[in-house]
């Protein structure tokens, strides 16, 4: 599924060239990137120090093989192990699994909750959105 937006350009594109620039008012069709994630399944919660949880990242579009899914963290709490990780995946269910593992350093005595932001690149250098979710790790 292919989506147009319209896009109306105004006079701040005047800055550029005259031989580049559209004049103003000139109607450009802007395509959407060629692939995006449409959801990702999370488990309610994983245990500290113990068995990784399965989060299922779904996606939706035409990447160009092979792809890879990128996982940063944007919120990490002290004394918890966060590593960022970028890995190949197969792009034949237009799906994923990607194991998350919560590790604290230490004795554990509360649960807490690592934000993760996580996209998917192609082999042509093109990136989907980058979707943010929240993982529970509990005691």
């Amino acid at each position: 599924m292919t989506r147009a937006y319209k896009v109306v350009i105004t006079s701040f594109f005047m800055l550029m060239s005259a031989s580049c620039a559209p004049r103003s008012g000139t109607t450009v069709v802007v395509s959407p990137p060629p692939f995006e994630i449409a959801a990702i399944s999370i488990p309610p919660e994983i245990i500290i120090n113990n068995v990784p949880g399965t989060l299922t990242v779904f996606w939706q579009g035409n990447p160009t093989p092979p792809l890879s899914i990128d996982v940063q963290h944007v919120r990490c709490p002290e004394g918890a192990t966060c590593r960022n990780a970028s890995q190949r995946v197969s792009i034949e269910s237009n799906s994923t699994r990607i194991r998350y593992r919560c590790v604290w350093r230490g004795p554990v005595t509360e649960n807490y909750d690592v934000v993760l932001g996580i996209r998917l690149l192609d082999n042509a250098g093109r990136s989907s959105q980058q979707s943010v979710v929240r993982v529970r790790c509990v005691v």
